[in-house]
């Protein structure tokens, strides 16, 4: 048995799903972002960050996400504003919209979530997720070296 491709096919069978689109959910990216802001409003008391701050955070350069915000903004689910210290930033806040949409699509995700797994005994999800994490942590740890 070859690992690798069994488990590349799995998690190939996982994206086709494409559940973002189905449920009509933001994409992966928006949760993302949005996760972020609502991260930093609660253990930060600042409802604003930089896309710098979030590009940082993400590991990924400004431009590689300035296409999500626009259309995060677009949506009106968060505000920009030139930053005053920096006036090539911008400062990226939360909105009401945002931070709702957020919550709704994060408790469908999680009814969808128990509902798919409601037969598996809460041990073997434990387990599950513990060998996903140490194969995450492999691939991290290897992926440069091959």
């Amino acid at each position: 048995m070859k690992i690798g491709l069994e488990l590349f096919a799995r998690i190939h069978r996982f994206k086709q799903l494409k559940i973002a689109s189905k449920m009509k959910t933001l994409p992966d990216n928006g949760h993302i972002i949005l996760g972020i802001l609502l991260a930093n409003e609660k253990h930060n008391n600042n409802k604003n960050i930089s896309c710098t701050d979030i590009a940082n955070e993400l590991c990924v350069t400004t431009a590689a996400i300035s296409r999500t915000i626009k259309n995060l903004r677009q949506n009106n689910l968060i505000s920009t504003q030139i930053d005053e210290k920096d006036r090539r930033n911008s400062i990226i806040s939360l909105t009401d919209l945002g931070r709702q949409t957020l919550i709704n699509d994060c408790t469908r995700i999680e009814k969808l979530m128990q509902k798919a797994t409601e037969n598996i005994s809460k041990e073997d999800l434990e387990h599950f997720f513990k060998i996903f994490d140490e194969i995450y942590d492999g691939i991290l740890s290897n992926i440069d070296k091959i």
